[in-house]
């Protein structure tokens, strides 16, 4: 009769964990607060194109969902981005300087301010 009782509370505990796996899984693979990475953006190097019109960043973690780039107190334009890089549209008044750039994926996970300078073209 033991033996019966253990195999079904076994039985009904393996039953529990698949349905509450499942309902992660419906929820989009997220359980911690629906956020699927909460790992901040990364970055590793930023090169600016010689005319001074685009900036390639490179790192980890920028994630697929919908980014911020800014440079200083500007926003730039994102022209293509993927989990390990972002292409940016500089403005076209950009001033040659060294300017604080930052990664803001999810709202609220931010990069380690990156310094990058801007030459004159």
């Amino acid at each position: 009769m033991y033996a019966t009782s253990a195999t079904r509370m076994t039985t009904l505990l393996g039953i529990l964990l698949v349905v509450f796996t499942s309902s992660i899984m419906a929820a989009g693979g997220r359980a911690s607060g629906g956020r699927s990475n909460t790992t901040p953006p990364v970055v590793v190097s930023v090169s600016v194109t010689t005319n001074n019109d685009q900036m390639i960043i490179r790192g980890s973690a920028f994630g697929s969902q919908p980014l911020q780039v800014l440079l200083g107190n500007q926003r730039l334009g994102i022209k293509q981005s993927g989990e390990q890089e972002i292409i940016a549209q500089l403005p076209s008044n950009v001033s040659p300087a060294a300017y604080r750039l930052i990664v803001e994926r999810d709202g609220d996970l931010q990069s380690q301010p990156f310094t990058v300078h801007v030459m004159a073209n």
